[in-house]
């Protein structure tokens, strides 16, 4: 490590920890080219109304019905699956007007 006069001891040894990690081969660096897109689990209706299905993840399934669950709970209607998507023909159409 190059010596830094004047800098926080503290601060040194932050800094020597880090350049001794920066080699260390166990350390994990995500790779862009093995990232890959959430899995589809289900189909819903596009909200704009034209009938197109619309995937939908996992993450997206539990969190309408985390909504639906806390909506019960104060006897509100319930988030259907055609309220919640839209198309992308649809959503761009919506986003211009």
């Amino acid at each position: 490590m190059t010596r830094l006069p004047g800098l926080d001891p503290e601060v040194l040894a932050d800094l020597r920890r880090r350049e001794e990690s920066e080699r260390d081969p166990s350390r994990s660096r995500t790779d862009p080219t093995s990232w890959s897109p959430p899995a589809i689990v289900e189909h819903w209706p596009c909200r704009g109304g034209c009938n197109t299905m619309v995937g939908v993840t996992r993450e997206a399934v539990d969190a309408r019905n985390a909504g639906n669950a806390m909506l019960a709970r104060r006897r509100e209607k319930p988030i259907g699956r055609h309220e919640v998507v839209w198309c992308d023909d649809c959503n761009s159409r919506r986003r211009m007007t």
